[in-house]
């Protein structure tokens, strides 16, 4: 009789033994900006074929701040694919740097990773904006997270908060009308 209430207590002592070995869990990182592509930068690379006939890209790129505080980055998701929006989103990736205490905050934390969604609109945003960009939010989500990190990945696990997070971080390309503010 005293066995199986030793055998619990032993099973549940490994329990938490192999919680406590388990890794941290990684997240994404929310960088802060001390330049963003312009105006000019991007509808000055705004696909031809996109632009003439008014279609919205989105591009997820993920990204490795370098010591420059540029990113090295390279395109995980594109839509639509036949447009260009992959090798534009990169060409003008070169001209987000992070702040200097967003790269000290980015490189000490061994757990984070970065995933910066790019919107591509032009002059006249599509009107489904916000639908469009919850969908591909919700099929994107955790996409550059390591491969081992399950959790991040699962698009039935985000909360509220983090797709609020998700949506906050589209960085949008500016068209030829937003040009008063550079």
């Amino acid at each position: 009789m005293l066995r199986l209430p030793l055998l619990l207590l032993a099973f549940a002592m490994s329990g938490v033994a192999l919680a406590q070995d388990a890794p941290p869990q990684s997240h994404r990182f929310i960088p802060e900006w001390a330049q963003t592509p312009t105006s000019y930068d991007c509808w000055g690379n705004y696909p031809r074929s996109a632009r003439g006939n008014s279609v919205t890209g989105v591009v997820q790129m993920c990204c490795t701040p370098l010591e420059n505080r540029r990113l090295d980055c390279r395109v995980a998701f594109e839509t639509p694919e036949d447009r260009h929006f992959g090798e534009t989103t990169l060409r003008v990736a070169r001209r987000f740097r992070l702040t200097p205490q967003s790269y000290a905050a980015y490189r000490a934390d061994p757990n984070v990773w970065l995933q910066l969604p790019v919107l591509w609109e032009p002059i006249l945003p599509a009107e489904n904006r916000e639908e469009f960009l919850a969908a591909v939010n919700h099929r994107t989500r955790g996409l550059c997270a390591p491969p081992a990190d399950l959790a991040a990945r699962m698009p039935d696990q985000a909360t509220a908060t983090e797709m609020q997070v998700a949506r906050a971080q589209v960085f949008r390309c500016p068209t030829v009308l937003d040009r008063r503010n550079d």
